[in-house]
């Protein structure tokens, strides 16, 4: 009987040490006319870089928007608001650059849709009476992104 043999060892951390993420905050905030999302950078604590730059990015080439660089401490976070692009086109992801762990330094980024919805309630309850269905399905209905 043949054994194999499966070396465990640690993994050398050398080449990357540390990692920044980035955060949407509030999707909301990606909708034509408003000031921008805000968006949390995270530097870990073991991070040797400390200075990051946020810009928006379509498929195929960076947005001409303006970037964002912020400096964040090791072991300490920052919330800045990215404006949106004037003319978003193909800016669909919000990138941190400066980061040597790239897995979460992306964020696609795409505004809800709202799209006219018909809601038909058949029923005699009054809008403004609490004990009938009509009162609480306006209300659920009326802040949902997609419905008005």
């Amino acid at each position: 009987m043949a054994r194999e043999c499966l070396r465990i060892g640690r993994a050398d951390h050398r080449r990357e040490r540390g990692n920044a993420g980035l955060h949407l905050l509030d999707p909301d905030e990606l909708t034509p006319g408003a000031l921008g999302p805000r968006v949390r950078v995270n530097n870990t604590t073991d991070a040797l870089r400390e200075r990051f730059t946020l810009s928006w990015r379509g498929p195929e080439e960076p947005s001409r928007a303006r970037n964002r660089s912020k400096s964040t401490s090791p072991g300490q976070s920052r919330t800045v608001r990215i404006p949106l692009p004037a003319a978003p086109g193909n800016a669909d992801r919000l990138v941190l650059q400066g980061d040597d762990s790239g897995f979460d330094n992306t964020h696609f980024a795409i505004p809800p849709v709202r799209e006219p919805q018909r809601v038909v309630y058949v029923g005699t309850d009054q809008p403004n009476d609490p004990d009938g269905l009509l009162y609480y399905l306006q209300r659920a209905l009326w802040n949902q992104p997609g419905l008005r």
